[in-house]
C-alpha cells in the first residue's frame, strides 16, 4: 500500500471511534499521523478523545528501572516487560523509517510504510493488553481531547 493509501485508511478507521487509546498517543502517535497527513495534503479531520497508557503507567506509580536522570522508564517496551517479562515482543522502529515512508514516492517509500504499519499493528496489540492491565489500578484515569 502506498503511504497516501495507508494514511487515508488509518484516518478512515480512526474516524469510527470516539476514544483512541495508545501508548504516548497524546504526544507522538496522533502528531505523527497528523504530520504524515500534512506532508501528503490529506485532510486530517480528527480530534478524538484519548486515554494515554504511557501517562497512566506513570500516574499509577509502577516502579520500573530508572533513566540516567532518575526518572522511571515508561516506554511501551518497559511497560510490557514490567508485567510480562517473558512475553515482550516489542519491535523497534528507527526514525529514518518515518522519513522514507513520508517522502520517498517510490518502492522504498512503499516498503518503509509497510514496515511502519506492521510495527504499529504490533504496538496496538501490546497497548490493548497493557490498557486492560493498567485500567483497574488507574484510580485517577484521565481522558482528554487530543488538541
Amino acid at each position: 500500500m502506498s503511504p497516501r493509501g495507508a494514511i487515508r485508511q488509518t484516518l478512515k478507521t480512526l474516524a469510527d471511534f470516539d476514544l483512541v487509546i495508545g501508548h504516548n498517543v497524546q504526544r507522538f502517535d496522533l502528531n505523527m499521523l497528523f504530520s504524515y497527513a500534512c506532508i501528503h495534503s490529506i485532510p486530517f479531520g480528527l480530534n478524538p478523545l484519548v486515554y494515554d497508557t504511557l501517562t497512566a503507567f506513570g500516574r499509577v506509580g509502577y516502579c520500573t528501572t530508572l533513566t540516567p536522570k532518575g526518572n522511571r522508564r515508561k516506554s511501551l517496551g518497559f511497560a510490557i516487560d514490567f508485567f510480562w517479562p517473558s512475553e515482550n515482543d516489542k519491535t523497534s522502529l528507527y526514525p529514518n523509517w518515518h522519513s522514507i515512508a513520508s517522502y520517498d514516492k517510490g518502492e522504498a517509500g512503499n516498503h518503509a510504510m509497510a514496515y511502519v504499519v506492521e510495527h504499529c499493528i504490533a504496538d496496538v496489540m501490546l497497548t490493548e493488553k497493557l490498557y486492560w492491565r493498567i485500567l483497574p489500578d488507574d484510580r485517577n484515569a484521565r481522558i482528554n481531547r487530543w488538541r
